[in-house]
């Protein structure tokens, strides 16, 4: 493997995760509908890892609260992994 120049990062295998901000718009046990700040809905699948539980999602539905959501795109899921999840400005 060739030497990196002085400051720069090695090549990651894992891709870097993407984020979303926007309402959810229907929260089923992990899963969820996020409807964008574009108006563009997106499925989610709450990944065993995420830094909340499933039970902490229908409170943010009925407070319509703005989230940003942190996620992992799937190609062979109906969704993608959503990572993490934090309250977003309101907007």
């Amino acid at each position: 493997m060739p030497d990196l120049p002085s400051g720069a990062a090695a090549p990651s295998s894992t891709p870097a995760p993407r984020r979303m901000t926007g309402r959810l718009l229907l929260v089923q046990e992990s899963r969820f509908v996020l409807v964008g700040d574009n108006s563009v809905a997106k499925q989610f699948q709450l990944a065993h890892t995420a830094d909340i539980e499933p039970h902490d999602l229908p409170p943010l539905l009925h407070a319509r609260q703005r989230v940003t959501v942190e996620y992992r795109q799937t190609s062979d899921l109906w969704a993608d992994t959503a990572t993490r999840i934090v309250a977003a400005s309101p907007g």
